[in-house]
């Protein structure tokens, strides 16, 4: 086999894992939500974090002007 083979197949076989994979994790989610809530409270968390940055920043460049 040529290395052009070998790469392009590799990329395949990856690519299904990486989707049986990421498939078997939100059935996972969605049949027991309570074992993943520590990551939505954090996804939440980090939300407001970046709104209050966003807010600061629009503050600190109306104040430059």
């Amino acid at each position: 086999m040529s290395f052009e083979k070998i790469l392009f197949y590799g990329i395949i076989i990856v690519g299904a894992l990486l989707l049986i994979g990421l498939t078997y994790y939100r059935i996972d989610w969605a049949r027991h939500p309570e074992k993943y809530q520590d990551l939505v409270e954090q996804a939440e968390k980090d939300e407001q974090e970046a709104a209050q940055r966003r807010a600061m920043s629009k503050l600190s460049k109306k104040k430059r002007k």
